[in-house]
């Protein structure tokens, strides 16, 4: 039987006895029977018994114990059954930490030797109490054979120890649950991660940027997954916002915590922010992949001295969202070329709907059109529009382009006398920008027929020192579309003439029309 004196021992005291770090309980751990556990994680059941607290008159603590059921159940990784039954744990007090742990883990095995349980597992807590803290936290698990599939003790070397400052039983659970966490969610991504593929079932959140969270950028990351072979993915309008310039760190445990009290219906949950502002550009590009429960299986940050965001250069929304599909690729198994090709086409529908994108058939009306156009392409009037620039337009530009049109075959290329203002709302999406312009365009033309027998509009979307893309539609005189084009710095005309200001914005469309024509 141990001293008072030695229970009695205050913090200090205990802390220079229990130096030992506990680590991962090597030596005790059945290698095997800790592979079947991390196998059954989030279907295994598990016998919870009452928390065995040592200090000077040692006692059993249910509540406690029910708190690590929660857990266990709450995070998705077990079923639970709460014994009243109260472990009989021999051994005194020493000055081994490890020993200590060990003949308590014995007297745990031999109890369950002759009390079976009927679940997969048995659980038992034991808090090592001082006069005015606890000295160490031990859990205990044991399989239904006896063997030792998994145990964790944490001390003041520990930082979950640490980061509580633990006085009182209570605050020796917190510990527990923080030392289970971060082991189970370490052993349940290595299964986790082994069950990604393209059939994984993933929820998309909006896409964290400046300005706030963005479902339809979401959106685009989920196309470009589609397009890569992903089928069961799903974007949803819940959001998750992180505390201001947060740390790569902070944001992998905020969306796990925001997940796990509220889980998605999906296996798997993915968080995108792109750091930046429209005045900076982006600077950071991360992802965060969360189990449902809250396991963060990868955290990945992009920035402009990292080889992908090199390679990619984004500048945009878009762009950015060809990084991050980029990131997560591999850990689908996308790309190469044998990887999955597309079969799901729920995104493409998606995305054609809210980009006004027109069908197959209209599609196949203009390549005839434009047919007609390139057959009388030395002849026909074609009245070129100044082209819009945000919200003004530009007659030098159009008279530019005449000559720049007259030059690639259209000789009766004429500026028209009249201008021209779209309102056309802005959009991370350019392709619901391009078909929006279009549609304003025909709309137009419909009920202004021009006196030739096209008409010609162009939109340069640019900036004072940059322009990010450029886009132009030629209508008949009836209003159907003849040509709708775009380009941006994924196109090789675009960045051949890499435009700058917006004379070079009017030979990138002369250079597309020749191309279209020739």
């Amino acid at each position: 039987m141990r001293s008072r004196q030695t229970c009695l021992l205050g913090v200090a005291g205990l802390a220079c006895l229990l130096m030992l770090t506990m680590g991962g309980c090597d030596g005790v751990e059945d290698a095997e029977a800790a592979k079947e556990f991390n196998a059954k994680l989030g279907d295994m059941t598990v016998t919870v018994f009452p928390a065995y607290v040592r200090e000077t008159h040692p006692h059993y603590d249910a509540a406690e114990s029910a708190k690590i059921a929660d857990f266990l159940r709450s995070e998705g990784h077990a079923t639970c059954t709460l014994s009243e039954a109260e472990v009989p744990i021999a051994g005194d007090w020493g000055k081994n930490q490890a020993k200590m742990f060990r003949n308590s883990l014995k007297s745990f095995q031999e109890y369950l030797a002759a009390y079976p349980i009927d679940t997969d597992y048995a659980l038992l807590p034991e808090y090592l109490m001082g006069r005015d803290s606890v000295g160490g936290v031990h859990v205990y698990v044991v399989a239904r054979d006896g063997r030792v599939p998994y145990g964790t003790g944490a001390n003041s070397h520990h930082p979950e120890f640490k980061a509580v400052d633990p006085k009182t039983a209570a605050d020796a659970t917190e510990v527990a649950i923080r030392r289970m966490r971060n082991e189970l969610q370490e052993r349940a991504g290595e299964r986790a991660k082994a069950k990604l593929g393209t059939d994984t079932a993933l929820t998309i959140y909006p896409v964290v940027m400046a300005g706030g969270p963005r479902k339809d950028v979401a959106d685009v990351i989920g196309l470009m997954l589609e397009r890569e072979g992903m089928k069961a993915h799903v974007t949803t309008e819940t959001q998750y916002t992180p505390s201001t310039e947060c740390t790569p760190a902070e944001l992998g445990a905020g969306f796990s915590q925001f997940i796990r009290q509220n889980p998605p219906e999906t296996e798997y949950a993915l968080c995108v922010e792109f750091c930046g502002t429209p005045q900076s550009g982006p600077t950071e590009i991360r992802n965060v992949l969360v189990t449902r429960t809250g396991t963060v299986l990868w955290t990945d940050v992009q920035t402009p001295n990292d080889r992908d965001f090199k390679r990619i250069k984004p500048d945009c929304p878009m762009t950015c969202c060809v990084l991050a599909t980029e990131r997560l690729k591999p850990k689908f198994g996308l790309g190469g070329l044998f990887g999955p090709k597309q079969t799901s086409h729920r995104f493409e529908q998606l995305w054609q709907k809210s980009s006004n994108t027109p069908d197959e058939a209209e599609f196949a009306a203009m390549k005839q059109r434009l047919e007609t156009l390139r057959k009388s392409a030395a002849t026909a009037r074609v009245l070129v529009y100044p082209p819009r620039l945000d919200e003004d337009v530009d007659r030098e530009c159009a008279e530019h382009l005449v000559e720049l049109l007259e030059a690639q075959g259209l000789a009766n290329a004429v500026a028209a006398s009249t201008d021209v203002h779209f309102e056309i709302a802005g959009s991370s999406n350019e392709q619901r920008v391009l078909w929006n312009f279009a549609r304003a365009v025909q709309q137009h033309v419909q009920a202004n027929p021009p006196d030739a027998e096209y008409a010609l509009f162009a939109d340069y979307l640019a900036g004072p020192d940059h322009v990010g893309a450029v886009h132009f539609v030629i209508c008949d005189r009836a209003g159907d579309w003849v040509l709708v084009d775009f380009q941006n710095s994924h196109h090789d005309d675009f960045n051949q003439i890499a435009p700058q200001n917006r004379s070079d914005c009017d030979r990138l469309v002369a250079r597309r029309l020749r191309h279209h024509l020739h």
